[in-house]
Formats: C-alpha cells, sequence, structure tokens
C-alpha cells in the first residue's frame, strides 16, 4: 500500500485539484478560481455596507427639545408658542404647550439651535447656542416673566 504523497501549494495555484482527481477531473467551483471567490464576496460586502451606511443617513439622528413652561411664580403656562429655529438653516419649528404647559418640538435635524417661547401677557424667552446631536432629547424649562 502507498503512503499518500503531501505537496505543499504556492500561492494562487489551483486547491482544488485534490477534489478534482475524485470529481473525475471536472472543476469543483465551476471555474472559479479562489481569488474570484473572494473577489465576489468582497464585492458583495462593499455594495452591503454602502447600502447599510445610506439607510442609516436617511432614517436616523433626529433629536427634539422638550420641557415646562411656567412664569416666575411656578404656574404652568398654557398655548404659549415654543420656536425652535435652526441657526445653519433657517427653518424654524413651532409648536404651542399644552394646557399643563408641556411641549416637544422633534424630531429637528442635528445642529445649533436658538429657542423662544412667547405668551400673551409675559416677556418673550430666548436662549440661543443649543445644540441638538444625534437621537438626543434636550430638556428645556423656560421660565416666562410679566
Amino acid at each position: 500500500m502507498q503512503q499518500p504523497s503531501l505537496k505543499s501549494y504556492t500561492y494562487g495555484e489551483d486547491l482544488n485539484f485534490p477534489l478534482q482527481a475524485l470529481n473525475g477531473g471536472r472543476r469543483t467551483d465551476r471555474g472559479r478560481s479562489s481569488q474570484g471567490h473572494f473577489r465576489h464576496w468582497l464585492l458583495i460586502l462593499t455594495m452591503l455596507t454602502f447600502s447599510i451606511c445610506h439607510l442609516e443617513a436617511q432614517t436616523g439622528g433626529g433629536g427634539a427639545f422638550t420641557g415646562t413652561v411656567t412664569d416666575s411664580t411656578g404656574a404652568v403656562v398654557a398655548n404659549a408658542a415654543v420656536t425652535a429655529r435652526n441657526v445653519e438653516t433657517g427653518v424654524e419649528t413651532s409648536r404651542p404647550t399644552s394646557s399643563a404647559g408641556i411641549y416637544q418640538i422633534g424630531p429637528l435635524i442635528i445642529g445649533t439651535y436658538s429657542v423662544t417661547v412667547s405668551a400673551q401677557g409675559f416677556e418673550t424667552f430666548k436662549q440661543e447656542g443649543l445644540v441638538i446631536n444625534e437621537n438626543q432629547v434636550f430638556g428645556l424649562n423656560p421660565i416666562l416673566r410679566v
């Protein structure tokens, strides 16, 4: 009985040779080399990575402002107009406060904002330089003065 011979393979050689011998001489990889398979899977992985990044860029990242508007005595201010203005784009988003003085403005794109709150009989409240980051809910509880 003969001992099987061990053969060392070099890079780029057809590693399917032993399988070809068992398969009647036919290639088992349908004509592709191992480098071809690697390139094929690398291309698929690259395309998948870019498509996931593209989806994330379109769906995620919004932030919000939320809080309660009160007067100097601590009483809630209903129907106050709360406006968030994106400093970079100039886009304004406004919401009224509820009967409990609560407001929420969102989703907002990432950026720097100024927030103004106005209500009849009160001075206008303004806060600038508020930064909204990805998926951040920024708590702001304005106090209005008479």
